[in-house]
């Protein structure tokens, strides 16, 4: 299995950290960081990711939900949802976006291998 090129996007140093070294141990490469929407837009088109990792509520009250639609319509790119709060409200609005999935906080490494799972199997169809 060819591991995966993944954009961290999280405003919270220790859970960005966390999920970085959770990445890594499971044999797929962080190609960048961002922790605002903006961030986030720029960084997909600069690193071109395989997926993202969303976090849903980002730094200067900007918006994960707004950075993936915006980063699947430039580039083609679908993110993985990380939130502490993932109602199904959210996950209505969120699935035009066809994101790989949604990941609860805290996250832990057994479920965030089975959620990048999919994406590994799509690229190897």
């Amino acid at each position: 299995m060819k591991g995966l090129r993944i954009l961290i996007v999280e405003d919270d140093l220790l859970i960005a950290m966390g999920l970085a070294g959770m990445v890594e141990e499971l044999g797929h490469q962080v190609c960048g960081q961002a922790v605002d929407a903006p961030g986030a837009v720029d960084e997909a088109g600069r690193r071109t990711p395989d997926v993202v990792l969303m976090d849903v509520r980002l730094a200067g009250g900007t918006s994960g939900e707004t950075a993936a639609a915006e980063i699947r319509r430039r580039f083609g790119i679908r993110s993985l949802f990380v939130s502490g709060n993932l109602d199904r409200a959210f996950v209505e609005r969120t699935a035009p976006l066809d994101p790989v999935g949604y990941v609860a906080k805290p996250v832990d490494r057994g479920t965030l291998r089975m959620a990048l799972s999919v994406v590994t199997d799509e690229g190897e169809r």
